[in-house]
């Protein structure tokens, strides 16, 4: 059976501290250049954010995974001596997941195949650049604490800064309603259950009055150790058309951390053969990767989804 390639969706939360047009040139002009970096568990990240034409308001991205390091160093040149992809690099142990990311609200279409990076892998190597990127940014703060504010004072301001720049950008699954079900059952554990409602519920006569002043609801559920990840995902399956937004956290079939967001976007993706993908990229310079044909089926995907660049706002300072 031949693999097949799937167009995922995902979404990389950036908080409000994080500038994500910032963040990704950052990635752009540092994380790439720096070879001591970019081998940090045998993957490198290259990303683009162009200025004009069909990708204006997108990151173009390309996580590369090597099987070791002498993996990367024997990678096959051009005539102009750059690296480039080829079909027995890929047969031998070297994995390419194209994504583009909405620069609005972090939607992103990844793609993705069996034994590829997954998003938890994508998850783990945004949070290595960014502990680079916020330790100037987090010493800056720190340093522009007045002294006449007084111990005390400054201890407290030291603190709220400092829990600012722990939160990192977070990847998480968007899934349809059909499949929500299916995929958390196959997790270990389902550990909480943030949501929104879209209307106010008081649960007495003495909160009723509030209703008046309520925008939306949020709560939080933490559920109990050896609770059944289907019957979990199905209850919340049977409420989610009450939600406003949701998030659902827990622990995957291979013990990785993840979260799946309940948004109102609609999934209409791709699926096409991993031979097809060999045959596009076959060739390709890394560093040219911008050019590949697989950005072209991607925005295809992009511009079949109207809600793609909708404007997503949470209650924990993300969007």
């Amino acid at each position: 059976m031949t693999k097949q390639v799937v167009q995922k969706l995902i979404r990389i939360r950036h908080f409000e501290h994080i500038n994500l047009a910032e963040f990704w040139q950052y990635i752009k002009l540092a994380w790439n250049e720096r070879d001591s970096l970019v081998m940090k568990k045998n993957r490198a990240l290259y990303v683009d954010l162009p200025e004009n034409g069909p990708y204006k308001d997108y990151v173009l991205g390309l996580l590369v995974s090597f099987k070791d390091e002498t993996t990367q160093t024997s990678m096959a040149e051009n005539a102009a001596g750059k690296k480039v992809i080829s079909v027995s690099d890929i047969a031998g142990g070297m994995d390419y997941n194209f994504f583009i990311m909405s620069k609005v609200n972090g939607v992103a279409i990844y793609q993705y195949y069996h034994e590829s990076a997954s998003d938890s892998v994508m998850q783990e190597m945004l949070r290595q650049i960014y502990l680079e990127y916020k330790e100037p940014k987090l010493q800056a703060e720190l340093d522009a604490i007045p002294l006449e504010l007084g111990k005390t004072k400054r201890s407290k301001a030291q603190v709220q800064i400092k829990k600012k720049w722990h939160k990192c950008p977070k990847v998480s699954l968007v899934v349809k309603k059909g499949e929500f079900a299916k995929v958390l059952s196959e997790w270990q554990k389902i550990n909480t259950f943030k949501y929104q409602l879209e209307e106010f519920s008081p649960s007495g006569t003495a909160w009723t009055p509030l209703s008046n002043y309520v925008r939306s609801e949020k709560r939080i559920l933490n559920f109990e150790a050896g609770c059944s990840p289907m019957g979990i995902a199905k209850a919340i399956d049977g409420v989610r058309h009450l939600l406003k937004r949701g998030t659902v956290s827990g622990v995957d079939e291979v013990n990785a951390n993840r979260t799946v967001d309940l948004i109102d976007i609609s999934e209409n993706i791709a699926v096409y053969d991993f031979d097809m993908l060999s045959k596009k990229i076959d060739g390709l310079a890394i560093e040219d990767f911008t050019e590949s044909k697989v950005f072209e089926w991607i925005l295809e995907s992009v511009t079949k989804k109207a809600d793609f660049n909708k404007s997503i706002k949470d209650d924990d300072g993300s969007s």
